[in-house]
């Protein structure tokens, strides 16, 4: 429904009313969870494995919100997490988000790395160019439950001092609408979702929106990034770290 919305209005009014119409077809409504549900996180290798993205523990389910296709990212500071001890750089090889399902189904999905930047407003990041993307996975679910989903992708070494974004793309769900999982520490400029208009800050525009998205992946550490001295994108990347 929300795809049909936007379509019918004009481009001027589109992008006028983008956050009206966003709050207006999807409404937040938030179950608690139980952590001890979902499969234990993983902890980190103490020589060469660590983690980046949200490892708190989950606290609340969104139900009947995911509506693909789409893309759910979290904006993250590699130097704040246990990569952060690495030296140069970091290598994600795979991408993790949970879900909880009514039943069991198939979600067609994939994971990425994208940069992060400031197109919009100096003070708030949001996801920009991919760095890495994984294969498109047809991920079956065998029963009711919540679930840690791990996505192999095959990452270049990255730069530790600039935000980056980790996220999922949803293409397609056989079976019932999945919850998505958050923690109980909401933040503005870290949880987002794009489905065709640009991504949206989901704390800024649901005022109830309990947490940040429950996405993390497991990295090693490297020595030799590539791919991120670029003008257009490092000037935005180093004011994060300046600000």
């Amino acid at each position: 429904m929300r795809r049909l919305l936007l379509s019918a209005t004009v481009f001027c009014l589109f992008v006028a009313l983008l956050v009206p119409l966003a709050n207006a077809t999807r409404e937040v409504t938030i179950t608690p969870v139980d952590p001890s549900k979902f499969q234990p996180l993983q902890s980190p290798s103490a020589i060469l494995g660590c983690q980046i993205g949200n490892i708190n523990p989950a606290a609340w389910a969104i139900t009947n919100f995911i509506l693909p296709p789409e893309e759910y990212a979290l904006v993250f500071d590699p130097l704040d997490s246990s990569c952060g001890s690495c030296g140069t750089g970091f290598q994600v090889n795979t991408v993790t988000v949970q879900l909880r399902v009514s039943a069991a189904e198939t979600i067609v999905m994939s994971g990425f790395l994208r940069s992060a930047g400031f197109p919009n407003d100096p003070n708030c990041a949001e996801p920009t160019n991919v760095e890495c993307s994984s294969a498109q996975y047809s991920v079956s679910l065998p029963n009711a439950g919540a679930f840690n989903i791990a996505l192999p992708i095959d990452c270049e070494c990255a730069f530790l001092n600039y935000p980056y974004a980790l996220g999922v793309h949803i293409e397609s769900i056989d079976g019932p609408t999945p919850d998505l999982i958050t923690d109980s520490s909401p933040s503005n400029c870290t949880s987002y979702n794009e489905f065709g208009v640009g991504w949206v800050d989901l704390v800024a525009v649901y005022p109830t929106w309990p947490g940040n998205l429950k996405i993390w992946a497991d990295a090693i550490c490297c020595d030799h990034p590539i791919g991120t001295e670029e003008e257009s994108v490092g000037s935005l990347k180093g004011k994060f770290k300046n600000d």
